[in-house]
């Protein structure tokens, strides 16, 4: 047998072994990173879980923040008390305390990354969970008393809105939107602004129900609720 038809067998043979080799290493390295995703998944929500208990213990304007090693995030839902997040092999999801409201893409990213999760306290039982800047938590009421504020509220036309928070900036933007109707009514120029206040000085809400939402520096709260009657208690009938 010559040298090189030799060596072109021995290229064909180790050729053959590669194919059928490659596929296990694969199928192996593909099924240890899924294994390591979920397990910093898990850690991850149980770690943020565990903060909103510390936070929600603690004192008015508290704040914890939390370094996570986290994997592949393709989206996460996080509402009420749960925090979920969803990994290429499914759901994982942990129970938290209060009511959490998250930054968009607050845990999302490809790839294994280091996240820096901050909580904070901001009214009652609210919390804030973010990465990358502050979600706007918001809520509502017609009076001074920073016990009486809702999620969804209950006012008379003569009444003036507040809308309570926190770091609001001089050029925020709250937009109304009555039932029914698509047009937004921007009504910034008619509002006071300070850091945790936005009075909105001249409403003309006729009776109605209304969403309302805050935008600042690019990011928005959630859409909150009131209605608007002829008569009644106004926002001493609102439900927490």
């Amino acid at each position: 047998m010559k040298r090189g038809q030799l060596s072109y067998e021995y290229l064909i043979i180790v050729g053959v072994l590669i194919t059928l080799v490659l596929p296990f290493f694969y199928f192996f390295f593909q099924g240890t990173y899924s294994v390591i995703n979920d397990y910093y998944g898990t850690a991850a929500v149980q770690a943020i879980a565990d903060g909103t208990r510390t936070i929600y213990n603690l004192g008015q304007g508290s704040s914890l923040q939390i370094p996570l090693l986290l994997g592949t995030v393709q989206q996460h839902n996080i509402y009420g008390s749960l925090i979920n997040i969803k990994v290429p092999k499914g759901d994982i999801s942990a129970e938290g305390v209060g009511q959490l409201y998250a930054g968009k893409n607050t845990l999302v990213g490809d790839g294994i990354h280091v996240v820096r999760v901050k909580i904070r306290k901001v009214f009652g039982s609210k919390l804030a969970i973010s990465s990358n800047g502050e979600p706007i938590i918001i809520c509502l009421t017609t009076t001074d008393e920073p016990n009486k504020c809702y999620d969804n509220l209950q006012m008379q036309p003569n009444q003036k809105l507040v809308i309570r928070g926190d770091n609001f900036e001089s050029d925020s933007a709250v937009i109304v939107i009555r039932q029914g109707q698509q047009r937004e009514s921007d009504v910034a120029d008619s509002s006071t602004i300070s850091i945790d206040t936005i009075t909105l000085d001249n409403p003309i809400f006729g009776s109605d129900s209304y969403t309302v939402q805050v935008f600042n520096s690019g990011k928005e709260s959630g859409t909150f609720w009131f209605n608007v009657g002829s008569g009644g208690k106004g926002d001493d009938d609102a439900g927490v």
